[in-house]
């Protein structure tokens, strides 16, 4: 990850490329910090902020595509929180939880971000 990006910014910027999902996530948290709890509170927080921000929205991946959840951005956050709680502390697996796509504003974001790199 870029030193002058954020956890959330990184996100947004692979996001453009591809779905993310929450153990790819949890994995660049990982690089952010050596203490497994702190990488899972990184990217909670950076998720929560993204869906929060109307940047990202959750869903779920099927053979046909991303298929966003029903609801608003709170609802996400809760459905995210719930399921991390469940967790119990281990790294997620890939599809425990869900998948991360752009929204419009946060398609924007990530395109202001490489810009600001370029």
């Amino acid at each position: 990850m870029s030193s002058v990006r954020t956890l959330l910014e990184e996100i947004l910027v692979q996001t453009a490329e591809d779905w993310s999902d929450v153990s790819w996530i949890v994995g660049l948290a990982h690089g952010e910090t050596s203490d497994p709890a702190r990488a899972h509170q990184l990217a909670l927080e950076a998720i929560v902020e993204g869906l929060s921000a109307g940047l990202l929205v959750g869903g779920d991946l099927a053979e046909d595509g991303f298929h966003p959840w029903p609801g608003d951005p709170d609802s996400a956050v809760l459905r995210v929180r719930r399921a991390w709680s469940e967790l119990d502390g281990r790294d997620p697996e890939p599809d425990s939880i869900g998948w991360f796509d752009l929204t419009p504003a946060g398609e924007v974001r990530a395109q202001e971000i490489e810009s600001r790199e370029a």
